[in-house]
């Protein structure tokens, strides 16, 4: 499986997680957030975020599976991709390559 992932690190041992929580998980656990698209780099989402972050952080202490796939908050028909490092199987997901992207400051302000 191929995967898209914006981020400052070029590693996946999912650092992140320990540092803030997200939609999937509470903040202390680490996780690598992907897109399967490379046009939906955006967090996931379900009905609630408290539940999903709920689930998400049970399915990364209980090690369920090395990789979850869920839908996406931004485009609901897309589905993004949650990697727990801390999963056995997790060893044979690798990147493949890291590229620097500019972006355009315009994403990131807010409309006025």
């Amino acid at each position: 499986m191929i995967v898209w992932r914006l981020s400052r690190y070029t590693e996946l041992q999912g650092i992140g997680g320990l540092h803030a929580s997200g939609r999937w998980h509470e903040k202390g656990h680490p996780i690598v957030y992907a897109a399967a698209e490379r046009l939906s780099p955006d967090s996931p989402v379900l009905a609630n975020e408290h539940e999903s972050r709920r689930f998400g952080t049970a399915w990364l202490t209980e090690k369920r599976s090395a990789v979850l796939l869920v839908p996406s908050v931004i485009i609901p028909v897309e589905t993004n991709i949650l990697i727990n490092p801390g999963h056995p199987d997790a060893a044979g997901v690798s990147m493949i390559e890291a590229t620097e992207s500019v972006f355009d400051d315009r994403l990131f302000s807010r409309p006025l």
